[in-house]
């Protein structure tokens, strides 16, 4: 009986790990086609905001359409959290330090009746996760145990350094922290605890979730290498516990963004203040959506570059073969059918070693795009087109500046 039970037990974990699969790739295929239009949407209001004398509803209106397409890259950012497609940049985080930032992030929106107990003890090991995304997804998990006690009670968040000897279904063989939120509220169903995490499913009221918390949480945990795993009792409350693997350089998080950050601007306004007088760099834009090609193209060339279009991989390889020497700077689209934009970058290199290059990409599957050249930029749509030109210029010469969302 116990042999029939397990088995079917497995079977069970592999189809729900089968349909998220499912969902994942389906989620991060719209969420690139929707980024397609909204970085149209933008660079075209970009266009407007600098070719037309606006007068002071107009310019409501604009600022209203951006800050609502800003909105929908966030969202869309939340889709691809889910598909396990972001563009994270792992480094290693100590958990003890985060308490104070998370009670100043926490404590104004629980409300008078939810207490927050943030338990983490300093020999808790540092874990290798996006800074920022690792904030994101606490704070999503704190709001939705504050959501599940109406009537007040406790979130309590604790760690505990974990090893696995043996590789299972869903960790390798390794050491992991894992971070426990709990909560004294109304619990999950059993029936209802593997569609928790499915994009867009929640059982709160129309108007009160998005459907997206838990999800992106658990794209997070797996496209770090760890799981989200969910304990609930009905009427009794429910521990969710987010496996995150181990980091063994531990260092101040704070530090390391503030001096990445620090780099990035320095050398941001090192390649804005260059730029001028330099002759005209010619661009070959490569992007097959012809809307946000064509919207591009305009303000690369407001912004004083030649631009040629190329709809595709394969009109791009006859352009590079035809004109070799012209040039200066190519800008691909990374997802394009057939031929990729890795693949331009790499014929075009059979032809001129080390030719300048810089990928636009609003779908970040990591397993592919770590594919590209080290000394390809990323700049993730939708874009600033301030972040694009620094790029180019960057690419132009010889520097690798990232600006993926």
């Amino acid at each position: 009986m116990q042999d029939i039970t397990e088995q079917r037990r497995l079977e069970s974990q592999l189809l729900q790990s089968q349909r998220l699969d499912a969902i994942g790739k389906l989620t991060g295929g719209l969420a690139h086609d929707f980024n397609n239009l909204l970085a149209a949407i933008l660079s075209g209001l970009s266009l407007l905001e600098r070719q037309l004398t606006l007068d002071g509803n107009a310019t409501k209106i604009l600022d209203m359409t951006r800050r609502s397409a800003g909105q929908g890259r966030d969202l869309v950012q939340r889709m691809l959290a889910f598909s396990r497609r972001q563009d994270l940049k792992p480094v290693a985080v100590p958990l003890s330090s985060l308490g104070d930032t998370m009670n100043g992030l926490v404590a104004p929106v629980l409300g008078g009746l939810v207490r927050f107990k943030w338990l983490v003890s300093d020999d808790t090991w540092p874990v290798y996760v996006d800074a920022a995304q690792l904030e994101l997804a606490l704070m999503n998990l704190i709001f939705n145990a504050r959501d599940a006690m109406p009537s007040g009670g406790t979130v309590l968040v604790r760690t505990s350094n974990r090893s696995v000897g043996h590789a299972g279904d869903e960790l390798p063989a390794g050491d992991y922290v894992v971070v426990a939120v709990e909560d004294t509220g109304t619990g999950i169903a059993g029936d209802m605890i593997g569609k928790v995490v499915e994009p867009f499913f929640t059982t709160k009221p129309i108007g009160k979730g998005t459907g997206l918390g838990l999800s992106t949480v658990y794209g997070f945990a797996k496209q770090s290498g760890g799981t989200l795993r969910i304990e609930s009792e009905v009427d009794r409350g429910t521990i969710i516990e987010l496996w995150l693997p181990r980091s063994n350089q531990p260092q101040d998080v704070t530090e390391a963004i503030a001096v990445a950050g620090a780099e990035a601007v320095e050398a941001a306004d090192a390649e804005r203040a260059t730029a001028v007088g330099e002759r005209s760099l010619t661009v070959l834009l490569i992007d097959d959506s012809h809307s946000l090609r064509e919207m591009t193209a305009m303000s690369l060339r407001q912004s004083g570059f030649e631009v040629v279009g190329a709809s595709g991989g394969a009109e791009a390889l006859a352009a590079i073969e035809r004109e070799p020497d012209r040039f200066d700077v190519i800008v691909t689209d990374f997802a394009m059918p057939l031929i990729s934009g890795i693949d331009v970058i790499r014929f075009a290199r059979n032809l001129r070693a080390g030719w300048p290059a810089v990928m636009i990409t609003g779908y970040a599957d990591a397993e592919k795009i770590v594919e590209r050249p080290l000394d390809v930029a990323l700049v993730g749509k939708p874009f600033d087109e301030k972040d694009l030109v620094v790029a180019i210029h960057a690419a132009a010469r010889g520097k690798l500046i990232n600006a993926s969302a």
